[in-house]
């Protein structure tokens, strides 16, 4: 089976991928490492044009400043009211470049009388649980720690093409910059814990990044190298199959290591309900004692039954 990372479709023609479409460019020696967890960003695209300023003189003033590379996906989704933001780099630039881009945003809404602004984070929605906390707490902490207002959008927005959630912070752009700061050390936690738990399944598909492992969908705003993995990007159906009428039905087992399960059926079963829900496909672990013994039984069997196409974006 040939699996590739999809390239660039977004939700609802609304988001833009990392590393495509950019309008802006990178301090001297900036580029992003493959290690780096990049900071997304989504702002209101009447905004777009101070953040870059005229011929781009404010967007790089902004990354010799901040030392961070920021990509503004302009040319993306032609007509949407929001474009997407990525900024590269070490998290205190990551940061600096985001307050900066605050401060720009809050000028023009001066100039325009459009009031207060916030800040809104991109995070793909297997991270937004760690970010929420049992009962909330992780989030409150945040909100007390920070003295901002702190909401997560609904997971009712999210579909097989993007599946990222808006984290919306409100607060002064001193508080927004502090809030971003510890919301993104917990989203990069919780992709290096993710990433160590699936680190087995890359020896069983080389060239596939980990996170793909833990794809829903069938396109997703990922980039090629030589930009750093997409995160959690998602698998596109093989040959871009459309699931039809005539569309035979047909089953298929992976083999997955047993410590992986656990990722894979999420809190509650929540990723495998996403998967099944994304997918449209049946979706079952076959219990220890039925699996077929392999290596010394340390791999467990996963069974996907329905349409070529449903079964492939499974």
């Amino acid at each position: 089976m040939k699996v590739e990372a999809a390239d660039g479709m977004a939700r609802g023609g609304r988001r833009g991928r990392p590393g495509g479409g950019r309008g802006g460019g990178g301090a001297p020696g900036s580029g992003a490492r493959p290690t780096d967890f990049p900071l997304r960003l989504l702002v209101q695209s009447d905004m777009v044009g101070a953040i870059i300023g005229r011929q781009g003189s404010t967007i790089r003033l902004i990354t010799q400043q901040s030392r961070a590379r920021v990509d503004v996906h302009r040319k993306d989704n032609v007509g949407s009211l929001e474009k997407a933001i990525t900024i590269y780099g070490n998290p205190d630039n990551c940061t600096n470049a985001c307050k900066r881009i605050l401060e720009v945003m809050q000028q023009e809404a001066n100039n325009t009388n459009k009031g207060e602004i916030c800040l809104k984070i991109l995070a793909h929605n297997n991270l937004i649980g760690r970010i929420i906390g049992k009962g909330g707490n992780t989030i409150k902490r945040i909100m007390q720690e920070t003295d901002t207002k702190i909401t997560v959008s609904s997971i009712n927005d999210i579909n097989s093409f993007n599946l990222e959630r808006i984290i919306t912070v409100k607060g002064s752009i001193e508080n927004m910059a502090k809030a971003e700061s510890q919301i993104s050390a917990k989203l990069r936690q919780s992709y290096e814990n993710d990433l160590q738990v699936l680190a087995p399944q890359s020896i069983m598909f080389p060239g596939l990044h980990p996170m793909a492992m833990m794809s829903t969908g069938r396109g997703f705003c990922g980039a090629p190298p030589p930009f750093p993995p997409p995160i959690y990007a998602p698998m596109a159906g093989q040959g871009g199959a459309q699931q039809g009428a005539g569309d035979s039905q047909e089953t298929t087992y992976l083999y997955i290591p047993n410590n992986a399960v656990g990722a894979i059926i999420g809190t509650k079963g929540s990723h495998i309900r996403n998967i099944i829900r994304f997918s449209n496909a049946s979706v079952k672990i076959a219990p220890l004692e039925q699996d077929k013994v392999l290596e010394g039984g340390v791999n467990a069997g996963l069974g996907v039954g329905a349409g070529a196409a449903a079964a492939a974006a499974a």
